[in-house]
């Protein structure tokens, strides 16, 4: 996945991450690695008080990467947040395995 997200960077995509993770989780993925400077921009759930899958995080979400709705791709690995973001009339991908995912992806992207 990292790879894939690094062959992504390269092609000038606006990558950001929206993560309902705790606190305690996210202020360890910032002390031990550096995924998260691969991505543009992240929005998280503990940071602005919302919650996937309430509409106003994608909403957030979309007003903090500067995007409109439309070209954006939200993956997620369940169903009730894929659909919230496609409510939001955000293309949304379940993401169910890395071969499925990459096949979606070359699709949707290409």
């Amino acid at each position: 996945m990292l790879g894939f997200i690094g062959e992504l960077r390269k092609q000038d995509y606006n990558l950001a991450v929206l993560s309902n993770m705790p606190p305690e989780i996210l202020e360890y993925i910032e002390k031990e690695t550096n995924i998260l400077s691969m991505f543009d921009n992240t929005v998280f759930s503990c940071e602005i008080g919302l919650a996937k899958p309430d509409p106003a995080i994608y909403r957030k979400c979309l007003e903090i990467t500067g995007s409109s709705d439309q070209g954006n791709v939200f993956i997620d690995d369940l169903d009730v947040n894929v659909s919230a973001a496609e409510k939001q009339g955000i293309k949304g991908v379940k993401y169910s395995g890395f071969p499925d995912f990459i096949k979606t992806m070359e699709y949707l992207l290409n």
